[in-house]
């Protein structure tokens, strides 16, 4: 915990311009370095301490960073050059690609993506250009990594993997938006945000900055935020030109006050971004659902998850199905899982997953 606290402290500083105190990474080890690379900051802080020499930071530890700043550097060079090919696909059609999460990010927020990496590109389109997105991945030689096996999963599934042979460049194509197995946002507002932008000579897309915000907010959330995750909110809110009284608007709309809630309060104590008193009056005095203080911070998180993915369904027979098919999954579905239809590993799995929950709350 200090050394995370060590390392918030200086993004903080770095963020908001100030320099930290001289010599203050002089007493850097190779556990500060392991866990900002844990914490996907170390090509970020590299290029934000490039103005900043008298930090004292041991020239190993520097050379590291610089290291995993080249690399990312390189790897979003792959990246980047699928996502032109897919964006002139998309462009032939009549698809409107969103970009989210880390592409929006990248080139919006830290106007440089290699600053910001990122495991895959996630894109958005209408549903009625779905079908026709994915056939151009198909085309393109994208192969779908997780395709639904039953109703229920395509009623639960927010989002299709795919990836591009040897170059291991992954998209997720989603059809919808969503957090924590409970909170969905509504599909038509979504539409009514975004805004066109040229990248690469593509016609792109992308959402307002408090969309985007309460989005990469919620998926923070979702998977135990990192201070990465926390750097991207702070940045949104000081890079954007964004309206609070938009975003109080769409967080009552989309029903994410409460993790709207939690998530300023950590801003608030810990990254000097409060939001203005009449927003946190706001969403102080909302009265949250029984639910949603059980799946945000509670160490039974994970199970309490699995319930209200349940209720997203229509019916209990689709909801005794999907828990049956994730109590008892088929060999097929394990093996999806897990890469084995062996069922240890797949127990382990659950298990790995639950102990996470458990020690983030």
């Amino acid at each position: 915990m200090q050394l995370l606290n060590e390392i918030r402290r200086l993004v903080v500083a770095l963020v908001f311009g100030r320099s930290p105190e001289p010599d203050y990474c002089r007493g850097w080890t190779s556990l500060h370095r392991d866990t900002a690379r844990v914490q996907g900051l170390t090509p970020w802080l590299y290029k934000s301490l490039a103005n900043h020499p008298d930090k004292g930071m041991p020239a190993d530890i520097k050379k590291d960073l610089q290291q995993d700043y080249m690399s990312s550097v390189l790897a979003n060079m792959n990246r980047e050059a699928a996502l032109k090919q897919v964006l002139e696909t998309l462009n032939a059609s009549n698809a409107r690609p969103v970009l989210l999460k880390g592409a929006y990010l990248g080139h919006v927020v830290y106007e440089e993506p290699a600053l910001r990496p990122m495991s895959d590109v996630d894109i958005l389109v209408h549903e009625d250009n779905f079908e026709e997105t994915r056939n151009a991945l198909v085309s393109l030689g994208y192969e779908i990594q997780v395709e639904p096996q039953s109703a229920e999963d395509q009623a639960l599934q927010l989002a299709e993997p795919y990836t591009l042979g040897r170059c291991q460049v992954a998209i997720d194509l989603h059809r919808s938006l969503g957090a924590m197995d409970y909170y969905r946002f509504p599909l038509p507002e979504i539409w009514d945000q975004i805004t066109e932008r040229r990248l690469y000579g593509c016609k792109v897309f992308f959402l307002s900055p408090e969309v985007n915000f309460i989005h990469v907010a919620t998926h923070a959330l979702n998977h135990g935020p990192l201070l990465r995750d926390w750097l991207d909110l702070v940045l949104i809110l000081n890079r954007t030109a964004f309206e609070w009284d938009q975003f109080l608007r769409l967080s009552r709309s989309f029903g994410v006050m409460r993790p709207m809630w939690w998530v300023f309060g950590e801003l608030g104590a810990n990254w000097e971004c409060a939001a203005p008193p009449y927003v946190t009056d706001a969403l102080t005095a909302y009265r949250p659902h029984w639910l949603e203080d059980r799946i945000i911070p509670n160490r039974w998180g994970y199970i309490w998850r699995l319930y209200a993915k349940m209720w997203l369904l229509d019916g209990w027979t689709s909801r005794i199905r999907f828990l049956g098919s994730r109590l008892f999954p088929s060999k097929s579905y394990r093996e999806r899982v897990t890469g084995t239809r062996n069922w240890a590993a797949y127990v382990g799995s659950k298990l790995g997953h639950f102990l996470h929950f458990w020690r983030q709350s």
